[in-house]
């Protein structure tokens, strides 16, 4: 197989990461301004593009496992592939925990349910601990990436 594809589909996943990050970076600067309660934020367009980022990973995901049932791939590319499979996955584990908050907040934002700031504050480190997973697999696939030819 040629490693091109390959790495193709790693700057794929890389531009969903990188369209999830804007978010999140785009959501905190909204919410941490002094500014922000005459401000509201659209949570149903937030929820709608971190959708579609979770439809295009898993997209991708199928993809990638049905180029790695292929015969001709070496042992680095059959690595590489594992590493990116696992790494797609811990990273739509962790943005469905954003879409989740999201979701929350949303209803919050409209008094339709009762989160309290202990929930957020729980949910929060459950995501943040997911962004640390997915970040740590993406180093060992940040080298994977280099070695390929």
């Amino acid at each position: 197989m040629d490693n091109l594809i390959l790495k193709q589909y790693g700057y794929k996943i890389y531009n969903l990461l990188s369209n999830y990050v804007d978010i999140d970076n785009d959501l905190i600067k909204k919410t941490n301004s002094v500014f922000s309660i005459f401000k509201p934020i659209n949570f149903e367009e937030i929820r709608q593009k971190i959708i579609s980022i979770l439809v295009l990973l898993k997209k991708n995901e199928y993809e990638i496992n049905h180029l790695n049932g292929q015969n001709d791939l070496t042992k680095h590319q059959k690595n590489y592939i594992k590493s990116l499979l696992d790494y797609i996955e811990a990273l739509k584990n962790t943005i469905k925990l954003f879409l989740d908050m999201i979701t929350d907040l949303a209803k919050r934002s409209k008094n339709e349910n009762k989160l309290n700031f202990k929930q957020h504050l729980n949910n929060d480190k459950t995501y943040q601990d997911s962004k640390k997973k997915y970040m740590q697999i993406g180093q060992e696939l940040s080298f994977l990436y280099e070695q390929l030819d």
